[in-house]
């Protein structure tokens, strides 16, 4: 009996030590988890504080040096974001409604979510020249006169 005691005592150790093994491994993945919640707080905080003092900035204030020169380039990065999102809508033959944002064909003339009158966009301008040569008007962007074949200066 003596080796099935001996036996009996090395597997309820081996159970202690699994059980305290697996205990500690929980408490480190819920301390980890914790962890991770608490720094997201703080990066939303950033944000917000982000978003305030850059607020701050748009309505006229000067925060100094060290926050113009970022303020300054965010300006800008939201500057051409604004460009390549109205692009997009060009390539997509789309214009967003004043009143709901909604996203509709150029053609329309009312938001067919909210009725609201929307503008037109202005028609193209295609800006001609005309050829030094034959005095046959081409388009700008030509660089040879489709007519006589002389290249524009």
């Amino acid at each position: 009996m003596n080796i099935l005691d001996n036996l009996s005592k090395k597997v309820a150790g081996t159970y202690k030590t699994a059980a305290k093994a697996s205990g500690e491994l929980l408490e480190e993945t819920r301390l980890r988890l914790a962890i991770i919640s608490e720094q997201n707080k703080i990066d939303e905080l950033y944000e917000k504080l982000g978003d305030k003092v850059y607020s701050m900035y748009e309505e006229g204030e000067s925060l100094g040096e060290k926050f113009d020169g970022d303020c300054e380039k965010i300006q800008e990065i939201k500057q051409r974001i604004s460009s390549m999102k109205n692009r997009v809508k060009e390539l997509r033959n789309v214009k967003t409604c004043t009143r709901c944002s909604t996203e509709v064909n150029l053609a329309y003339q009312y938001c067919p979510r909210c009725g609201e009158k929307l503008e037109m966009p202005p028609p193209p301008v295609e800006t001609v020249d005309a050829c030094p040569e034959c005095n046959t008007e081409a388009a700008e962007q030509f660089d040879f006169c489709p007519e006589c074949g002389k290249k524009k200066e």
